[in-house]
């Protein structure tokens, strides 16, 4: 555990020292009169897919997906508690309170969508992170995959969060992101910046249990929250 607290405030360090060269690097509107803009503060909506009665995907011995969906946001939230990102986050833990007339499981998840969705259009200039793991009939598919709603700027920041994943979490990995199907309610009803990240493949025994494990989780976490801040800083450049 020790181990695991030692390697978060080492990566948040790094973290922070990315974000000062960034800055540092990044020209000022003063001296590039033709690029005079007023600065747009983007909030990061986090959000752990899943959750109440839908725990979404298994691992082998019994681990929810929605539970590790948490675990990673919450660790965002740290990161950008620790920064001073602003965002959101649609939930904060397991449990999700139903309306009591809705009766069926299908009709709670709708309304949990429908829900998530209101929160995130009522943030003004959102970025959307939304937080899933994969499962394959087959043991053997692993790595991370970023997934892009139709949204201007959502491809570049699925871009930015695939590399990083693919670095970070599998070098070895060769998929690339690409955009959601339109099966995908919450992706495809927003107007926002939207990307989905599978984090990895539970039914991989190696990552599944990576994935549970709190350093590992700590090192996602750090990759999606730096690419969006990538991300962001690129757009206010052209702005």
């Amino acid at each position: 555990m020790q181990d695991s607290n030692r390697f978060i405030l080492f990566a948040m360090f790094i973290l922070i020292v990315v974000l000062a060269v960034i800055f540092l690097l990044t020209p000022s509107t003063d001296s590039h009169p033709a690029f005079k803009r007023a600065s747009i503060e983007n909030v990061l909506v986090i959000d752990p897919g899943h959750g109440g009665e839908d725990g979404g995907a298994v691992t082998r011995d019994g681990v929810k997906e929605s539970e590790i969906n948490l675990q990673i946001a919450l660790r965002m939230a740290e990161i950008c508690d620790f920064c001073g990102i602003p965002y959101k986050m649609t939930r904060t833990s397991e449990e999700i309170n139903y309306p009591e007339e809705l009766k069926s499981t299908a009709k709670r998840k709708r309304y949990d969508q429908d829900k998530r969705l209101d929160l995130i259009e009522s943030v003004e200039n959102a970025v959307l992170i939304s937080i899933h793991q994969n499962k394959f009939t087959s043991s053997s598919p692993r790595g991370p995959q970023a997934f892009f709603s139709a949204n201007d700027g959502s491809k570049e920041l699925a871009i930015l969060v695939q590399e990083k994943m693919n670095t970070v979490l599998y070098p070895q990995n060769r998929r690339i992101a690409v955009q959601i199907p339109d099966s995908i309610y919450l992706m495809n009803s927003l107007d926002c910046v939207a990307v989905l990240a599978e984090c990895g493949f539970l039914s991989n025994p190696v990552e599944g249990a990576a994935l549970r494990e709190d350093g590992y989780q700590s090192k996602v976490a750090l990759c999606l929250v730096s690419s969006y801040c990538v991300f962001c800083d690129s757009r206010q450049r052209y702005l």
